[in-house]
């Protein structure tokens, strides 16, 4: 073959190529159709329709199937046209997506589109997870929204359905306000033990609901010891709303993401806006209850029965804020619990929220916080509740015992302790083959040790 009919032949077979692919990219789609495209895309996830997603992509990928009957829902806050040739576009989207089995992610980036046939097809995503989903209302400046390193704003919300809830726990630490202003800066300052939790979940809100201000999802390079610090300027929100100070404000870092459980556990919070002190003395929390109640409280270290305080509350007002504080200018590092008990007035259900927190005396960058294990969460059978004398034995005396380490699934004995009087018969008492119950009373123990099956 000479070098002429190879070129030819060549020419040939590349000009077949084009006039192949050509009427596939002959017709343009129409720009102004690109994000209602998208949207629809996210439409057809949420109703598990395979077949529309698949046919949206340009190439559908192999996982698309099994990712689609996967998703539970999808909520678009934001589509907007980057760029359109008619034959190409991208479209910006930020959309809050939720898969069975997991919490829901807020994504943001780009997703690229391909004219085929005058109709758009998905080429490909670039979409990352957002650390943060604050919403997006741009139309009032004051309104919470996302500010760069946190969320913050104006967030009127319903508040309720709970019995007791922590709004509050922060180190007792006074700083004199200059008058007339207010600091140009909020600070806030925690210590974490070495293995701390991802999901550390650091909220600041009004005590009493004037203003709905929030802030919430601070971007904190988290670590142990008491190095985690934060600050965000005055200038943005809290300024501009009228009469609102630091005293007027709770903090609370959940060393989980859910709330108003019977068990929170917290890092308390040093919020100040100037200088931090470097010993801490005394905590203050903050609690609301759902209705009138009355209540008492105690404050015990690490897993001691014999409180170090012991306080009546009185009645409490439902949805007013009150403070309950603790001068540990005495105790050691270690491990402490606060435990809030009592009635409501008007159906004398019981009420009780135990808050667990580590004491730090020496609060610097440099102190390190021992590793603090969350105790295992025991769920009595539910012959329990037909027990009410049994039952108010374990409130009064919830010594519960279990394994340090204990896998997801794995049936292993728990040991709770009993006054001796109320330990009765196999049949009333209704435990399971797994439960251990050691005989005892108020001044000594048993040796013997039953176990029921």
């Amino acid at each position: 073959m000479t070098i002429f009919q190879y070129w030819r032949v060549n020419l040939l077979v590349l000009l077949g190529g084009v006039f192949v692919l050509l009427p596939q990219y002959t017709h343009s789609a129409s720009c102004n159709t690109a994000e209602s495209f998208v949207r629809a895309y996210y439409g057809d996830l949420e109703r598990n329709d395979v077949d529309s997603v698949r046919a949206k992509w340009a190439r559908p990928h192999k996982w698309l199937i099994q990712a689609v009957k996967q998703f539970a829902g999808a909520r678009v806050d934001e589509t907007s046209l980057s760029n359109c040739t008619g034959r190409k576009a991208d479209v910006y989207i930020d959309v809050t997506m939720k898969v069975y089995n997991k919490r829901s992610e807020r994504w943001t980036g780009e997703i690229s589109l391909n004219s085929v046939q005058g109709h758009w097809k998905i080429r490909n995503m670039r979409l990352s997870v957002s650390k943060r989903n604050c919403g997006q209302n741009k139309e009032n400046l004051l309104a919470y929204q996302d500010r760069g390193d946190r969320c913050e704003g104006i967030k009127p919300q319903l508040v309720g359905g709970y019995d007791i809830e922590l709004i509050s726990a922060i180190v007792n630490h006074y700083e004199r306000e200059v008058a007339n202003s207010l600091p140009d800066f909020f600070k806030l300052k925690f210590c974490l033990p070495p293995k701390y939790p991802r999901d550390i979940n650091v909220k600041v809100r009004e005590f009493e609901p004037e203003h709905y201000y929030w802030m919430t999802e601070p971007e904190i390079s988290l670590g142990k010891g008491c190095g985690n610090f934060f600050q965000w300027p005055t200038r943005t929100v809290i300024q501009k709303l009228d009469g609102l100070k630091m005293p007027d404000l709770g903090v609370v870092a959940r060393l989980q993401s859910t709330t108003n459980q019977k068990a929170e556990h917290v890092a308390p919070v040093l919020f100040y806006h100037t200088s931090a002190p470097t010993s801490i003395n005394g905590y203050r929390f903050a609690f609301k209850v759902g209705g009138s109640a009355k209540l008492s409280y105690a404050v015990y270290q690490s897993n001691s029965r014999q409180p170090l305080l012991r306080q009546e509350l009185g009645k409490q007002t439902g949805g007013k804020p009150f403070a309950i504080s603790w001068d540990s200018s005495k105790a050691p590092a270690g491990d402490y619990k606060l435990v809030v008990k009592g009635y409501f007035l008007d159906s004398y259900r019981k009420i009780r929220q135990d808050v667990h927190f580590y004491h730090q005396p020496i609060f610097d960058s440099a102190s390190q916080v021992k590793d603090v294990q969350p105790p295992v969460q025991v769920t009595p059978p539910d012959k329990f509740q037909q027990q009410p004398n049994i039952q108010s034995a374990i409130e009064r005396y919830p010594t519960i015992k279990c394994p340090d380490k204990v896998k997801p699934g794995q049936k292993f004995p728990v040991v709770i302790s009993l006054p001796k009087n109320l330990i009765t018969s196999q049949k009333n008492f209704g435990v399971n083959p797994f439960l251990k119950v050691s005989s005892k009373n108020l001044h000594s123990v048993s040796k013997s040790t039953k176990e029921w099956s």
